[in-house]
């Protein structure tokens, strides 16, 4: 998914909308719906855009974008599947929107996530104050096949042990985020990103630039 930012007020959902026959669900958090047919101000502008788009236009639209995925060639392949199998890349035709504000709030907290992180990593190749003052049990690093030990003490380019970082976040029920899992070792994730982004501003020109 791709990730907008937008601020407006909230609305109901227009006179026979997109949307038409969709409710949320009262057990987890809804993107979309703050309650019967209420819009999240975030969604407010895409709905309209893609209120004046229809469905029938948009579905056509996807699925051109769809056979551009397969066009080229875009996949993934599930880590420890033992038949090694590309699988073809789920792309969802709805952006998933966020708020400035509740991005800025997400956003600083990954940034000083990334940080922690890299400060770990500089202490272990450092002076390794998190094994000696017992935060970090020595076996956890030392037993690790992928610590490389004849790196101890090597000078790193402007302190920047990660190259890269990306995280899985999820919603709790209440709307809260939660960090599921940390991802520092290969820059997959930023190719689909690109990829997505390019299909979606393809598909909806105008409500993406918007």
């Amino acid at each position: 998914m791709s990730v907008a930012q937008a601020q407006s007020s909230s609305t109901t959902m227009p006179e026979a909308p997109f949307f038409g026959g969709y409710s949320a669900q009262s057990t987890h958090y809804d993107e979309l719906l703050s309650g019967p047919s209420q819009i999240r101000p975030a969604w407010q502008k895409f709905a309209e855009s893609i209120q004046r788009v229809g469905k029938v236009e948009f579905t056509r639209r996807w699925e051109q974008a769809r056979r551009m995925l397969r066009e080229n060639g875009v996949t993934y392949n599930v880590h420890g599947d033992p038949t090694g199998r590309d699988r073809p890349w789920e792309l969802d035709p709805l952006p998933l929107i966020l708020s400035a504000k509740e991005w800025d709030c997400l956003s600083q907290a990954l940034v000083q996530r990334a940080r922690l992180l890299n400060l770990v990593l500089a202490d272990l190749y450092g002076q390794q104050s998190l094994v000696t003052q017992g935060i970090l049990p020595p076996e956890i690093i030392f037993a690790n096949p992928l610590f490389m030990r004849a790196c101890h003490s090597v000078p790193v380019a402007h302190g920047n042990y990660i190259q890269f970082y990306a995280a899985h976040v999820a919603r709790e029920a209440s709307g809260k985020w939660q960090l599921l899992a940390d991802r520092t070792q290969a820059p997959s994730g930023a190719g689909y990103a690109v990829e997505n982004r390019i299909l979606l501003s393809r598909m909806l020109p105008d409500t993406y630039q918007a």
